[in-house]
């Protein structure tokens, strides 16, 4: 009988236009320090939650904590100011991926089901998503 340990990690991507590639979009998963692309808002979360996955499955197997990987401050303070100019909640599938002004933040929840080889729950969406048009967002 294998045994089953159930972690969930509650994450933060930070979703925006990419700087030197237009009209594609960045998610950076601050906790594990995980950047990917996408081609709009929704695609480049799908693929930091992808990337998230696979960095928690691998640590995990590795017996490493994925949060040691945690961003560097100066991500973690944009998110805080951010987060401080009160963004609004917005469903992320239905954001328009022209408006390049926008920058969101994504709350999601990473289910993993630990086995001697383990594996991982694949079935999670956004939890909540906010959008700023603050300056106060920019890329630090």
């Amino acid at each position: 009988m294998t045994k089953e340990k159930r972690t969930v990690f509650n994450l933060t991507a930070m979703v925006e236009p990419a700087h030197d590639l237009p009209e594609q979009w960045v998610a950076h998963v601050l906790e594990f320090d995980v950047v990917t692309q996408g081609d709009s808002p929704f695609d480049a979360y799908r693929m930091a939650f992808e990337a998230a996955m696979m960095v928690a499955t691998d640590d995990a197997s590795e017996g490493v904590d994925p949060l040691l990987r945690r961003a560097p401050e100066k991500y973690w303070e944009g998110f805080y100011r951010c987060m401080n100019s009160n963004p609004k909640s917005v469903e992320l599938a239905k954001v328009d991926a022209s408006d390049r002004q926008k920058m969101y933040i994504i709350f999601f929840e990473l289910p993993l089901a630990l086995r001697a080889e383990t594996k991982a729950d694949h079935s999670t969406k956004p939890v909540r998503a906010a959008l700023s048009n603050d300056q106060a967002c920019a890329h630090p």
